[in-house]
């Protein structure tokens, strides 16, 4: 018998393969038989996951045939001739607790690794409409939860500001301060740490280089979180 395994993104570069046919004697094999099988995949999950492959499914995205392994059986479904296996590298996040299904989940990974959706309901043997409904449905629930979050800063911040595109990184952080100071908010962050949080709170609106801010800010000052960074 015959089993197809590919690989996608990361995995890709790192192993040099993107498709293997790997051929057996038997009727059928596990999917743990068949990672076993392919010795530089095998090493490099083995690697990755600390020396045990327990946890493949809680870090990779696994399908066989288009459906996620672990409603196949885990590392002990059974893979028969002509099946296919395909393995996605971890997208950073670990566990997530949201307000997405674990079909959105899915399909905002793959998405992210920078398949197309023709691609994404080929791999999970749906229809294309079907991808596209999930990922509207996801961008409401972001959405909605934007939605929340402003509600709720609003409602519970004790100081909001609004600083303009073009403020400098260093003007930003000396407002940020001197308000703090001003109504006795202890910001519990050295200023490394809150350009850092800048950085990652305002995705695509700090330019390092130019030292400036390319997009309005909202700040919130509260005495229970500290500071929240937004785009306004």
């Amino acid at each position: 018998m015959r089993v197809l395994v590919e690989v996608f993104a990361t995995l890709r570069e790192r192993l040099g393969w993107s498709l293997k046919s790997v051929e057996f004697s038997c009727d059928e094999v596990t999917l743990e038989d068949l990672l076993k099988s392919v010795k530089d995949l095998h090493d490099l999950l083995i690697n990755d996951l600390g020396g045990d492959l327990s946890s493949l499914l809680e870090n990779y995205l696994v399908f066989i045939n288009g459906i996620h392994a672990q409603f196949r059986g885990g590392l002990r479904a059974v893979l028969r001739d002509n099946d296919k296996v395909s393995i996605f590298p971890p997208v950073a996040g670990g566990v997530l607790d949201t307000f997405l299904t674990e079909k959105q989940i899915t399909v905002l990974r793959l998405k992210a690794q920078g398949l197309t959706v023709e691609d994404i309901a080929r791999i999970l043997g749906v229809s294309k409409s079907n991808v596209y409904s999930l990922l509207r449905s996801a961008r409401k629930v972001f959405e909605k939860s934007l939605r929340t979050v402003k509600v709720y800063n609003e409602l519970m911040n004790n100081v909001r500001l609004v600083v303009r595109k073009g403020t400098s990184i260093n003007d930003l952080i000396k407002i940020l301060i001197f308000e703090a100071d001003n109504h006795n908010i202890k910001i519990p962050l050295p200023t490394y740490e809150l350009v850092v949080r800048l950085i990652k709170d305002t995705y695509g609106c700090v330019d390092l280089i130019s030292n400036v801010i390319n997009c309005d800010l909202t700040l919130n000052l509260d005495s229970i979180n500290g500071v929240n960074i937004i785009k306004s």
